[in-house]
């Protein structure tokens, strides 16, 4: 996640590079905005937890939004980081990072559609 200080140094670059999230740094410290990161991150998959379980479209949908707004954000470190685009940054490190969400992205495109369109009670559906 991102509550250890190792962490919360680690994406520093990317934080401060991103005209997404660089205002994090003037609200927050560098701890205090990896922790906030951290925080949507537990609260998005949770909510989409629960509406997974209760079956509520709705739910499922804003919660699948969420999570889905931090993969997307993830995907413009690639455009906003310094040397994003080098064979090195993308083959080896930045990318590996920033790559496997993508698999997630595809993964709440499925889960929002199963769970919407098979599992669902017609009701919650609509």
């Amino acid at each position: 996640m991102k509550f250890f200080a190792f962490e919360a140094n680690a994406i520093v670059s990317l934080v401060e590079s991103s005209p997404f999230m660089s205002w994090l740094y003037i609200v927050f410290s560098v701890q205090g905005a990896s922790n906030a990161i951290g925080i949507f991150d537990i609260l998005s998959v949770a909510l989409l937890g629960v509406g997974l379980f209760i079956r509520n479209a709705k739910l499922i949908l804003l919660a699948g939004l969420a999570c889905c707004s931090v993969f997307i954000m993830t995907q413009t470190f690639l455009i906003t980081a310094p040397n994003a685009l080098s064979s090195v940054t993308v083959f080896e490190r930045l990318g590996q990072f920033v790559i496997k969400d993508l698999w997630f992205i595809a993964n709440l495109v499925i889960i929002y559609h199963l769970a919407v369109f098979n599992n669902t009670p017609k009701e919650t559906a609509e």
